[in-house]
């Protein structure tokens, strides 16, 4: 609320000096407190004046020399909106003010029945009815920002639910076919390892080129498993067993389940006083591998994939670095999101199962990017105790 005791600066939009003067008189007895009054005799004038600020409250008459009527208000109003109106009326136009009222004024007084305490008061109410108007939009487009926020949430949410249903019944689905492929090419191979200088030359296929197109057919099959397994950790929530592990460790086993390029070099600086950390070895591999894999593959032409460690504070992070192509950095908030891929292959649910993982153990990946000269992703996992 606005103190009561403390001078006002009032703007007083009248061309009746009669009226000008009577509203002086009273300001000038109403209290103890001298409020700064300023007097002007055009509406433009008073909007000139109150774009200079330091004005807590205008007194407006609706009849001025260059605007009549609820314009008066409407005009005051959108050229000083944060500054509290008080309409001057004559008992005439009555009905005027209080619909002047009911648009955005915060009162009104009648000319020849204001008395100082009437004055003063309506000039205070005045002040603390716009202060409140005012929080209340601000309440109110905050509370529109947060049911939006919360709506984008819960599509969101729905979103990866289906999702969620969707892989985890094509996964289901695919991975019996699969399995009985993978076996077939074995036993086949069996097979083709018994013809071995039985066939005519001429007439069919060698040996060697028939375990050819057996290893592209297994090649493409580990593929498609790959995907499947994808759709399936991405359906399931993750469910850390949680181990005290070393980070080197980790990192050596996760570089272990990769095959890295001959064209990459591998750097590594592991912090050798950062202690164990509590998390899922199996899962977090997972996690180390997807991000190890993407880089090589960002590296088509070769580069240099850098491993740190370090202790943050009370997190202990783990930078994955190369020297790649980089990320647009349009698409750098959708690398987390389920099905956001660049590739040609792939499903793209590879850095949302990721993150899940790292969410699930209680801690952040955040990914930095320069187009053209490589990516970094820094995972940041609690340290306890």
């Amino acid at each position: 609320m606005y103190a009561r005791d403390r001078a006002l600066n009032v703007l007083l939009v009248e061309d009746n000096p009669g009226d000008a003067h009577l509203i002086q008189r009273l300001l000038t007895k109403s209290s103890a407190t001298k409020h700064a009054l300023e007097t002007v005799d055009r509406l433009n004038a008073g909007i000139e004046r109150c774009g200079h600020g330091s004005v807590d409250v205008v007194l407006l008459d609706l009849g001025l020399p260059d605007s009549q009527g609820f314009a008066t208000v409407a005009t005051m109003r959108a050229a000083a909106p944060h500054v509290p109106i008080i309409v001057l009326t004559g008992l005439n136009d009555l009905e005027l003010a209080v619909h002047a009222v009911r648009e955005g004024a915060q009162d009104y007084l009648v000319k020849g029945m204001v008395t100082a305490d009437t004055l003063e008061r309506a000039m205070y109410y005045a002040i603390e009815r716009k202060n409140l108007e005012e929080q209340l939009t601000q309440y109110s487009e905050h509370l529109e920002e947060l049911v939006e926020q919360k709506t984008a949430e819960l599509k969101r949410a729905e979103r990866l639910a289906a999702i969620g249903q969707m892989a985890a019944m094509v996964g289901h689905d695919l991975r019996s076919p699969l399995q009985a492929i993978l076996n077939t090419i074995y036993l086949e191979r069996k097979q083709v390892d018994l013809l071995e200088g039985y066939l005519a030359p001429r007439k069919a296929p060698s040996a060697q080129e028939l375990r050819g197109g057996l290893d592209k057919l297994d090649e493409q099959v580990a593929y498609m498993s790959s995907m499947v397994t994808d759709l399936l950790d991405f359906a399931r929530t993750p469910n850390p067993k949680i181990t005290h592990t070393s980070v080197d460790q980790l990192i050596d086993d996760a570089l272990g389940r990769v095959v890295a390029p001959n064209n990459v070099e591998i750097q590594k600086k592991l912090d050798p006083s950062l202690p164990d950390i509590d998390v899922d070895p199996f899962l977090m591999q997972r996690a180390l591998t997807n991000i190890i894999g993407n880089a090589f593959q960002a590296m088509p032409e070769g580069g240099t994939l850098s491993i740190v460690t370090r202790k943050n504070g009370q997190s202990a992070s783990i930078e994955v670095a190369d020297t790649g192509m980089g990320i647009p950095p349009e698409n750098i908030s959708k690398l987390f999101e389920p099905l956001f891929s660049t590739k040609s292959r792939g499903v793209g649910l590879g850095l949302a199962i990721v993150k899940s993982i790292v969410d699930a153990h209680g801690g952040t990946i955040t990914v930095e990017s320069d187009l053209g000269r490589g990516s970094t992703f820094c995972i940041a996992l609690p340290l306890h105790g």
